[in-house]
């Protein structure tokens, strides 16, 4: 990890002032990844600390379509706990409703914890208006108190402009760092594809009971099997915290049961099951 003069005074500012959120945005391969785990780690020494990675589809901290949060008590620079939202797809903006729940939910959990800095790494979808519109939107509802502009030149300034004039949150632009390795979108397509196989490596078949739970999320419009064969799912406890995610290998309305492949988890706790829209058809049930 080479790490900047503007990482060393970032996080210094921080230790000084006692914590604070820091929201970091900026494009694809512009190091905000190597950059947040650099801030959690060293604000863990001596600060409670947590780390959100809303980047769903390139996250390091769960699997894709997942917003994570790792919770790193003070000095604990490794995380005691991790906790996963799921969005249903690894494009922010193909379920931002979801999206936006998840990010503003682990926010108030870091909070709920004890968390007095925490570090939000925001996906490389920065430009155009609507990508421009996402990131005012998260910003306005994550309220943090930095933004970090990680980029090349003056990329993302129709976003900082709505924010600069204002003295509730500091803007800081950094350079990128020359050690940024470049990923094609066939990289990032192949690390997603092992991110899932790494993800359900021990899973197996099982049978869920659906009595009691609620199903939502992109339901498919019939129940015909192979409407939901090989689609991606998040089986959630009653605060929608991901138990296990899975993959549909068939609906059985009439037993009132959802045949899938998942890792190993409490059933028990099972309060509501939350459809995506990817499938992933490679990775279902055997017969």
């Amino acid at each position: 990890m080479q790490i900047l003069p503007e990482w060393e005074a970032l996080a210094s500012l921080l230790e000084q002032s006692g914590g604070g959120c820091v929201y970091v945005a900026g494009a694809t391969d512009r190091g905000k990844s190597t950059l947040c785990r650099y801030l959690t780690e060293t604000l863990a020494d001596s600060l409670p600390a947590a780390f959100i990675d809303t980047d769903t589809g390139q996250s390091s901290i769960g699997p894709p379509a997942t917003i994570g949060m790792a919770w790193h008590p003070a000095t604990a620079t490794r995380p005691a706990a991790v906790f996963l939202r799921f969005t249903g797809s690894t494009s922010p903006r193909r379920q931002i409703p979801a999206y936006f729940a998840a990010a503003r939910r682990l926010l108030d959990h870091a909070r709920m914890l004890g968390a007095r800095a925490v570090i939000i790494d925001t996906p490389g979808y920065v430009t155009g208006p609507a990508a421009e519109a996402f990131h005012i939107a998260l910003i306005d509802l994550v309220r943090p108190d930095h933004i970090v502009a990680c980029e090349h030149g003056h990329e993302i300034d129709p976003i900082l402009r709505t924010f600069s004039s204002g003295r509730a949150i500091r803007i800081h632009r950094f350079p990128v760092s020359p050690a940024v390795r470049v990923r094609s979108r066939i990289d990032r397509a192949r690390n997603r594809e092992m991110k899932f196989k790494e993800y359900f490596l021990n899973a197996k078949v099982q049978d869920i009971t659906l009595a009691g739970c609620g199903i939502f999320g992109d339901l498919p419009e019939t129940l015909f099997p192979g409407a939901w064969e090989g689609r991606l799912c998040a089986l959630c406890d009653t605060d929608f915290f991901v138990l296990a995610l899975g993959v549909v290998e068939t609906l059985d309305p009439e037993r009132g049961c959802m045949r899938m492949l998942a890792p190993p988890f409490d059933a028990g706790r099972i309060a509501a099951v939350h459809i995506g829209s990817l499938s992933l058809r490679e990775q279902k049930c055997p017969p």
